[in-house]
């Protein structure tokens, strides 16, 4: 089949292996999958990756409960039997694979396999180019899941990409006082047409501290900014993923 792989340098087959569905796996035929920066960086020698990219993806079960219809797919695939899991923390399971970034294939080819119990079908109202962002918005939503007292509070966005436009909707969806910090016009323009208050990256020495930050940079130097931003015992949300090693001061 075709694939977009990664092997020290980026490549496209047109014979790479298709594999074989384990018990509880499911062959998911891709329709759409979406680029993401942790591709980007994956490329950049993230992780060691080697492999077939891509976990944002949109496609059609072949078998099992959702046979024939759309699905999307939670990334980590946990092996539902450690401590982690046990407590229902499959996301940190130290044996999980993750798809298209940890030892598994990625959405970036005409198939991939998928452990059943991660699938999640899409209903008709939506449709591929939508539900080819739901991965991503499930970041986003992550972050009132983990802090629901974030609520009505002020939070400050770094980013202005997709993953940050995400989040920005998110929480203004939770009545959050959000603010996005970013350096492309067109980009800042398209969340204050979502009534989302916008600041230049020229003009982030003008804002005041809050004690939520989120970093959507995809850069090293978004943590040093997150923490110049976030008031005194504040909280620093990282949803960012980087190659280069991170430069922070702690001092002072």
């Amino acid at each position: 089949m075709r694939a977009v792989q990664f092997f020290d340098s980026l490549q496209l087959s047109t014979n790479a292996a298709a594999g074989e569905p384990r018990e509880g796996e499911v062959i998911v035929d891709v329709l759409q999958a979406g680029i993401c920066e942790t591709d980007l960086q994956l490329c950049r020698g993230y992780m060691g990756f080697q492999g077939t990219l891509g976990h944002e993806f949109v496609g059609i079960a072949r078998s099992g409960q959702f046979k024939g219809r759309r699905v999307v797919a939670e990334i980590n695939c946990a092996c539902r039997n450690c401590d982690f899991c046990q407590r229902g923390q499959q996301n940190h399971c130290p044996n999980r694979t993750v798809i298209g970034i940890l030892d598994h294939p990625g959405a970036f080819a005409d198939s991939l396999i998928v452990p059943e119990v991660n699938l999640h079908a899409i209903p008709d109202c939506v449709d591929n180019d939508e539900a080819v962002f739901v991965e991503p918005l499930a970041a986003g939503c992550r972050i009132p899941q983990q802090l629901p007292e974030i609520a009505d509070k002020a939070v400050t966005i770094i980013g202005d990409g997709r993953l940050g436009n995400l989040c920005a909707q998110v929480l203004k969806h939770h009545r959050c006082d959000v603010t996005v910090v970013g350096k492309h016009d067109f980009k800042l323009s398209i969340l204050r047409q979502l009534g989302i208050r916008t600041v230049h990256l020229d003009q982030i020495g003008t804002l005041p501290r809050t004690q939520y930050v989120v970093d959507c940079t995809g850069s090293e130097s978004g943590l040093s900014a997150a923490l110049n931003l976030v008031s005194p015992t504040g909280v620093v949300v990282l949803k960012t993923t980087v190659a280069a090693e991170h430069s922070v001061q702690l001092a002072g």
